[in-house]
């Protein structure tokens, strides 16, 4: 005995020191805080970030003076987003940042990060609901906090949709625990009211009841108590579509609709998305499956399959349940991504299956019953140098979205095989007048594009105006009048067809497009102008006259419209100048 007494006398000290340091890391709230603080490390550079060039420039930057005002709280629960969704708390959670920072873009990167940091404490709290110690649940949630994949949803304002989704998920998954132990009012209505706010952030919580019917199912809760709950769930779900469908009542329809297409990209793209869980690779701002390698994801799903059957679980239960978690919340996004003609699937739909896989790596058996202390710290040791190294490449990617300009950049370098890239990188140059690389950008998407996309019509205008500018009416002409099949009804591109047809010397065609543009549009005093100025041209004064006058009346300050009259009147005379623009 006394051998074993000194033994442990001997230790004491270590022993001593180790709870110093769980006291230090894992007591009471401090776990929060560390996490808090990895996420604010790992993000801190996007506070400088601006908006980005894509939906944060329609959603945000062009609607500043709008969101800076109280009324648009309100306005986000009675407009669609983007005239295709209905995500009321994304759109109040912008209005709240407009307010507050008057629309400076540091003070939505801030948000961002916070939202990220509850979030991982979330995932926090759920693993240690499901058993985890509390060493291992931070240790997994820190992963969460510094993993590279979820750059795109905290760098990108917009991404805060999953951020959001994440934290009522998570919250509604804990009530419902709490309410399975203990049925107690107060967690029935946590529960619900969670449920109702991921509804109202993201299209996927739809599918927030299977998930927890699957909790019961894998056999993690002896039996589930349903009749309240069930009920609650189906009301819940028939309001919010109702609401939905009365509000957005125009949604854009499947194009395209392909079984073996979309279960190739989709199957394809699920393989991706398993590979940058667990080897943060082949990240991209507009990542597709054309572009990507599946080895990475074959790899890891062999070496996930191979280490399960290895190890084993320590619950398996548990394991079931976040495999059917990351399995449902990937199911919409992968068959989004299909459907949309497109083919991208964004990295910040995989913010919310993330959590899945990590409640089934959770309950791999990595140790062992008989594991030993050094084991053990081989392996925490193991986890922290992962996160080291994951949050410096989660630092090293955020600089792909530090400006419009490097994410055009990285968008085309990363997928140069998806015209979107190319189109967003053509209209930023555009913007800044540099309309020989914009033409090059905007042929090279027409080229990705087939020929019965309806995404062409857009470019074909886009590069018809690039090519205008330089002066190439010749070849902009056959654009313009390519986007005109497409979109018919658009006035002012009729007009733009119009103008550059006049400067071709064809001038019925281009009175028959001014006459095409007014019939939609008809009081733009510029069309009625320059539809005047071709009359001329072609010896039709008094009609070109009557054109001119009409211009004056709708907007009589009109000086060039002023001159070309006075000019029209004067060519009854044979020796009158001609008129101009």
């Amino acid at each position: 005995m006394r051998p074993l007494r000194q033994s442990l006398d001997a230790a004491r000290p270590l022993r001593e020191g180790l709870l110093k340091v769980d006291d230090v890391l894992l007591r009471s709230w401090r776990p929060s805080v560390w996490l808090f603080a990895l996420a604010f490390a790992a993000y801190a550079r996007t506070l400088g970030f601006g908006f980005s060039p894509l939906d944060d420039r329609w959603a945000i930057a062009s609607h500043l003076d709008e969101l800076t005002r109280f009324r648009a709280l309100a306005t986000a629960f009675t407009h669609p987003m983007f005239d295709i969704y209905y995500r009321p708390v994304l759109g109040f959670s912008f209005v709240v940042d407009a307010l507050i920072g008057r629309g400076s873009p540091w003070v939505f990167h801030l948000t961002n990060i916070l939202l990220h940091g509850l979030a991982a404490t979330a995932v926090f709290a759920l693993l240690l609901k499901l058993t985890l110690s509390r060493e291992a649940a931070l240790l997994f949630a820190a992963l969460f906090a510094a993993h590279p994949a979820h750059v795109h949803a905290v760098a990108w304002i917009p991404g805060r949709n999953d951020l959001l989704l994440a934290i009522f998920t998570l919250g509604a998954v804990i009530s419902f625990i709490d309410y399975q132990r203990s049925p107690r009012t107060g967690a029935l209505w946590t529960h619900l009211g969670l449920f109702a706010l991921a509804l109202l952030t993201k299209e996927s919580a739809a599918l927030l009841p299977l998930v927890l019917l699957a909790y019961g199912w894998c056999g993690t809760a002896p039996k589930l108590r349903l009749r309240t709950v069930a009920p609650a769930w189906a009301a819940a779900i028939a309001l919010w579509a109702a609401v939905w469908w009365g509000i957005v009542p125009h949604a854009s329809p499947v194009r395209g609709w392909d079984l073996l297409r979309t279960a190739h990209d989709s199957g394809a793209a699920f393989v991706v998305f398993a590979g940058k869980l667990v080897v943060p690779v082949q990240q991209a701002v507009f990542p597709t499956v054309r572009d990507s390698s599946l080895a990475p994801g074959l790899a890891v799903l062999a070496a996930v399959g191979i280490v399960s059957a290895w190890r084993g679980f320590s619950d398996k239960g548990t394991a079931a349940f976040g495999a059917v978690w990351f399995l449902m919340f990937l199911a919409l996004p992968l068959l989004h991504g299909t459907w949309n003609g497109i083919g991208e699937h964004y990295e910040h739909r995989l913010y919310v299956p993330s959590i899945g896989f990590l409640l089934f790596a959770s309950k791999i058996d990595w140790l062992g019953p008989a594991a030993t202390v050094r084991a053990r710290r081989a392996l925490v040791a193991s986890c922290v140098v992962l996160i080291a190294i994951f949050s410096s490449k989660t630092v090293f990617r955020c600089a792909t979205y530090r400006s419009d300009r490097s994410i055009a950049e990285a968008g085309v370098r990363e997928s140069p095989n998806l015209y979107f890239a190319y189109n967003v990188r053509g209209r930023l140059s555009s913007e800044a007048g540099d309309y020989e690389p914009a033409v090059a950008d905007f042929q090279r998407a027409l080229g990705l594009l087939d020929a019965s996309s309806p995404m062409r019509a857009k470019i074909e205008l886009r590069l018809a105006d690039g090519l205008s500018k330089l002066g190439r009416s010749s070849e902009s002409v056959d654009h313009y009048l390519e986007a005109v099949k497409t979109m018919p009804e658009d006035a002012d591109l009729r007009a733009s067809v119009a103008n550059d047809l006049a400067r071709l010397g064809r001038l019925d065609e281009a009175i028959e497009q001014y006459s095409e543009s007014l019939a939609i549009q008809p009081n733009s005093a510029k069309v009625h102008n320059n539809l005047g100025v071709v009359l001329v041209r072609r010896g039709s004064y008094a009609e070109g006259a009557r054109h001119f006058a009409e211009a004056l009346r709708l907007q009589p300050d009109y000086p060039g419209a002023q001159h070309n009259l006075e000019r029209a009147q004067r060519l009854l005379s044979p020796r009158a100048p001609r008129a101009s623009r």
